[in-house]
């Protein structure tokens, strides 16, 4: 699963942006979705999916999963497209590309320790919750396709009954797991212990600075040429 996949890269990366606080690199994915938004013509919006494609290799994301990943972005950018079908597709894959970056960068809980500085403790919970979940469905599904595979069932009803019992197994679990959290003394508020030994909780540190500054300065390259 490229969810997976990024999740993987955000916790096994070592690269300067790794290493920036989870706010500056919010706002590096904020701004340069904002430059591929502003972008006024196929020279602008270009530049800036060249220097989002720059941050992508810096922080050890393979072009080949950053191309897959892009493919979705690209079609939809081209069918929605209003006016020049090449700008649109550009500003398209220019902001998903921004929040690969981030996403391939940045661990869940990380985010998670942000988004409940400005959601309700329960439901920022609730988002971690469900993102975890992801991955126990994900599981579930592929277990059931290799016993499919193993007993040659093929019928849509086979593999229709083998998904919704997946499923419906894969709620279950969420639900204990979420039992035993409060047997535990469960209260809202996740935080990241990485981010506590980084100060990112408290602060920013001293790796901010390109972020940042690339954010901008994509964003006053979308608008100068």
């Amino acid at each position: 699963m490229d969810i997976a996949y990024l999740d993987y890269l955000s916790s096994s990366g070592n690269s300067v942006i790794h290493r920036a606080s989870t706010t500056s690199k919010i706002a590096m994915a904020a701004l340069c979705v904002a430059a591929a938004i502003l972008s006024t013509g196929v020279r602008s919006a270009t530049a800036v999916f060249a220097a989002v494609a720059g941050l992508a290799a810096a922080a050890g994301i393979p072009a080949g999963r950053m191309g897959h990943l892009l493919l979705y972005p690209a079609f939809f950018g081209w069918v929605f497209s209003t006016g020049d079908p090449v700008l649109g597709v550009l500003r398209s894959v220019s902001a998903a590309a921004a929040l690969i970056v981030l996403l391939g960068t940045t661990t869940f809980v990380s985010l998670h320790s942000v988004l409940e500085r400005v959601l309700p403790g329960i439901l920022a919970d609730s988002v971690y919750m469900t993102y975890r979940s992801f991955f126990l469905l994900a599981g579930r599904l592929a277990a059931v396709g290799r016993v499919l595979r193993l007993k040659g069932a093929r019928s849509p009803s086979a593999i229709g009954a083998a998904l919704g019992t997946a499923l419906i197994r894969s709620i279950d679990l969420s639900e204990r797991t979420y039992r035993v959290l409060v047997l535990r003394g469960y209260a809202t508020g996740i935080r990241s212990s990485s981010d506590r030994r980084r100060g990112d909780v408290a602060g920013l540190t001293r790796y901010d600075a390109l972020p940042v500054i690339v954010g901008l300065a994509l964003l006053c390259l979308a608008r100068t040429l």
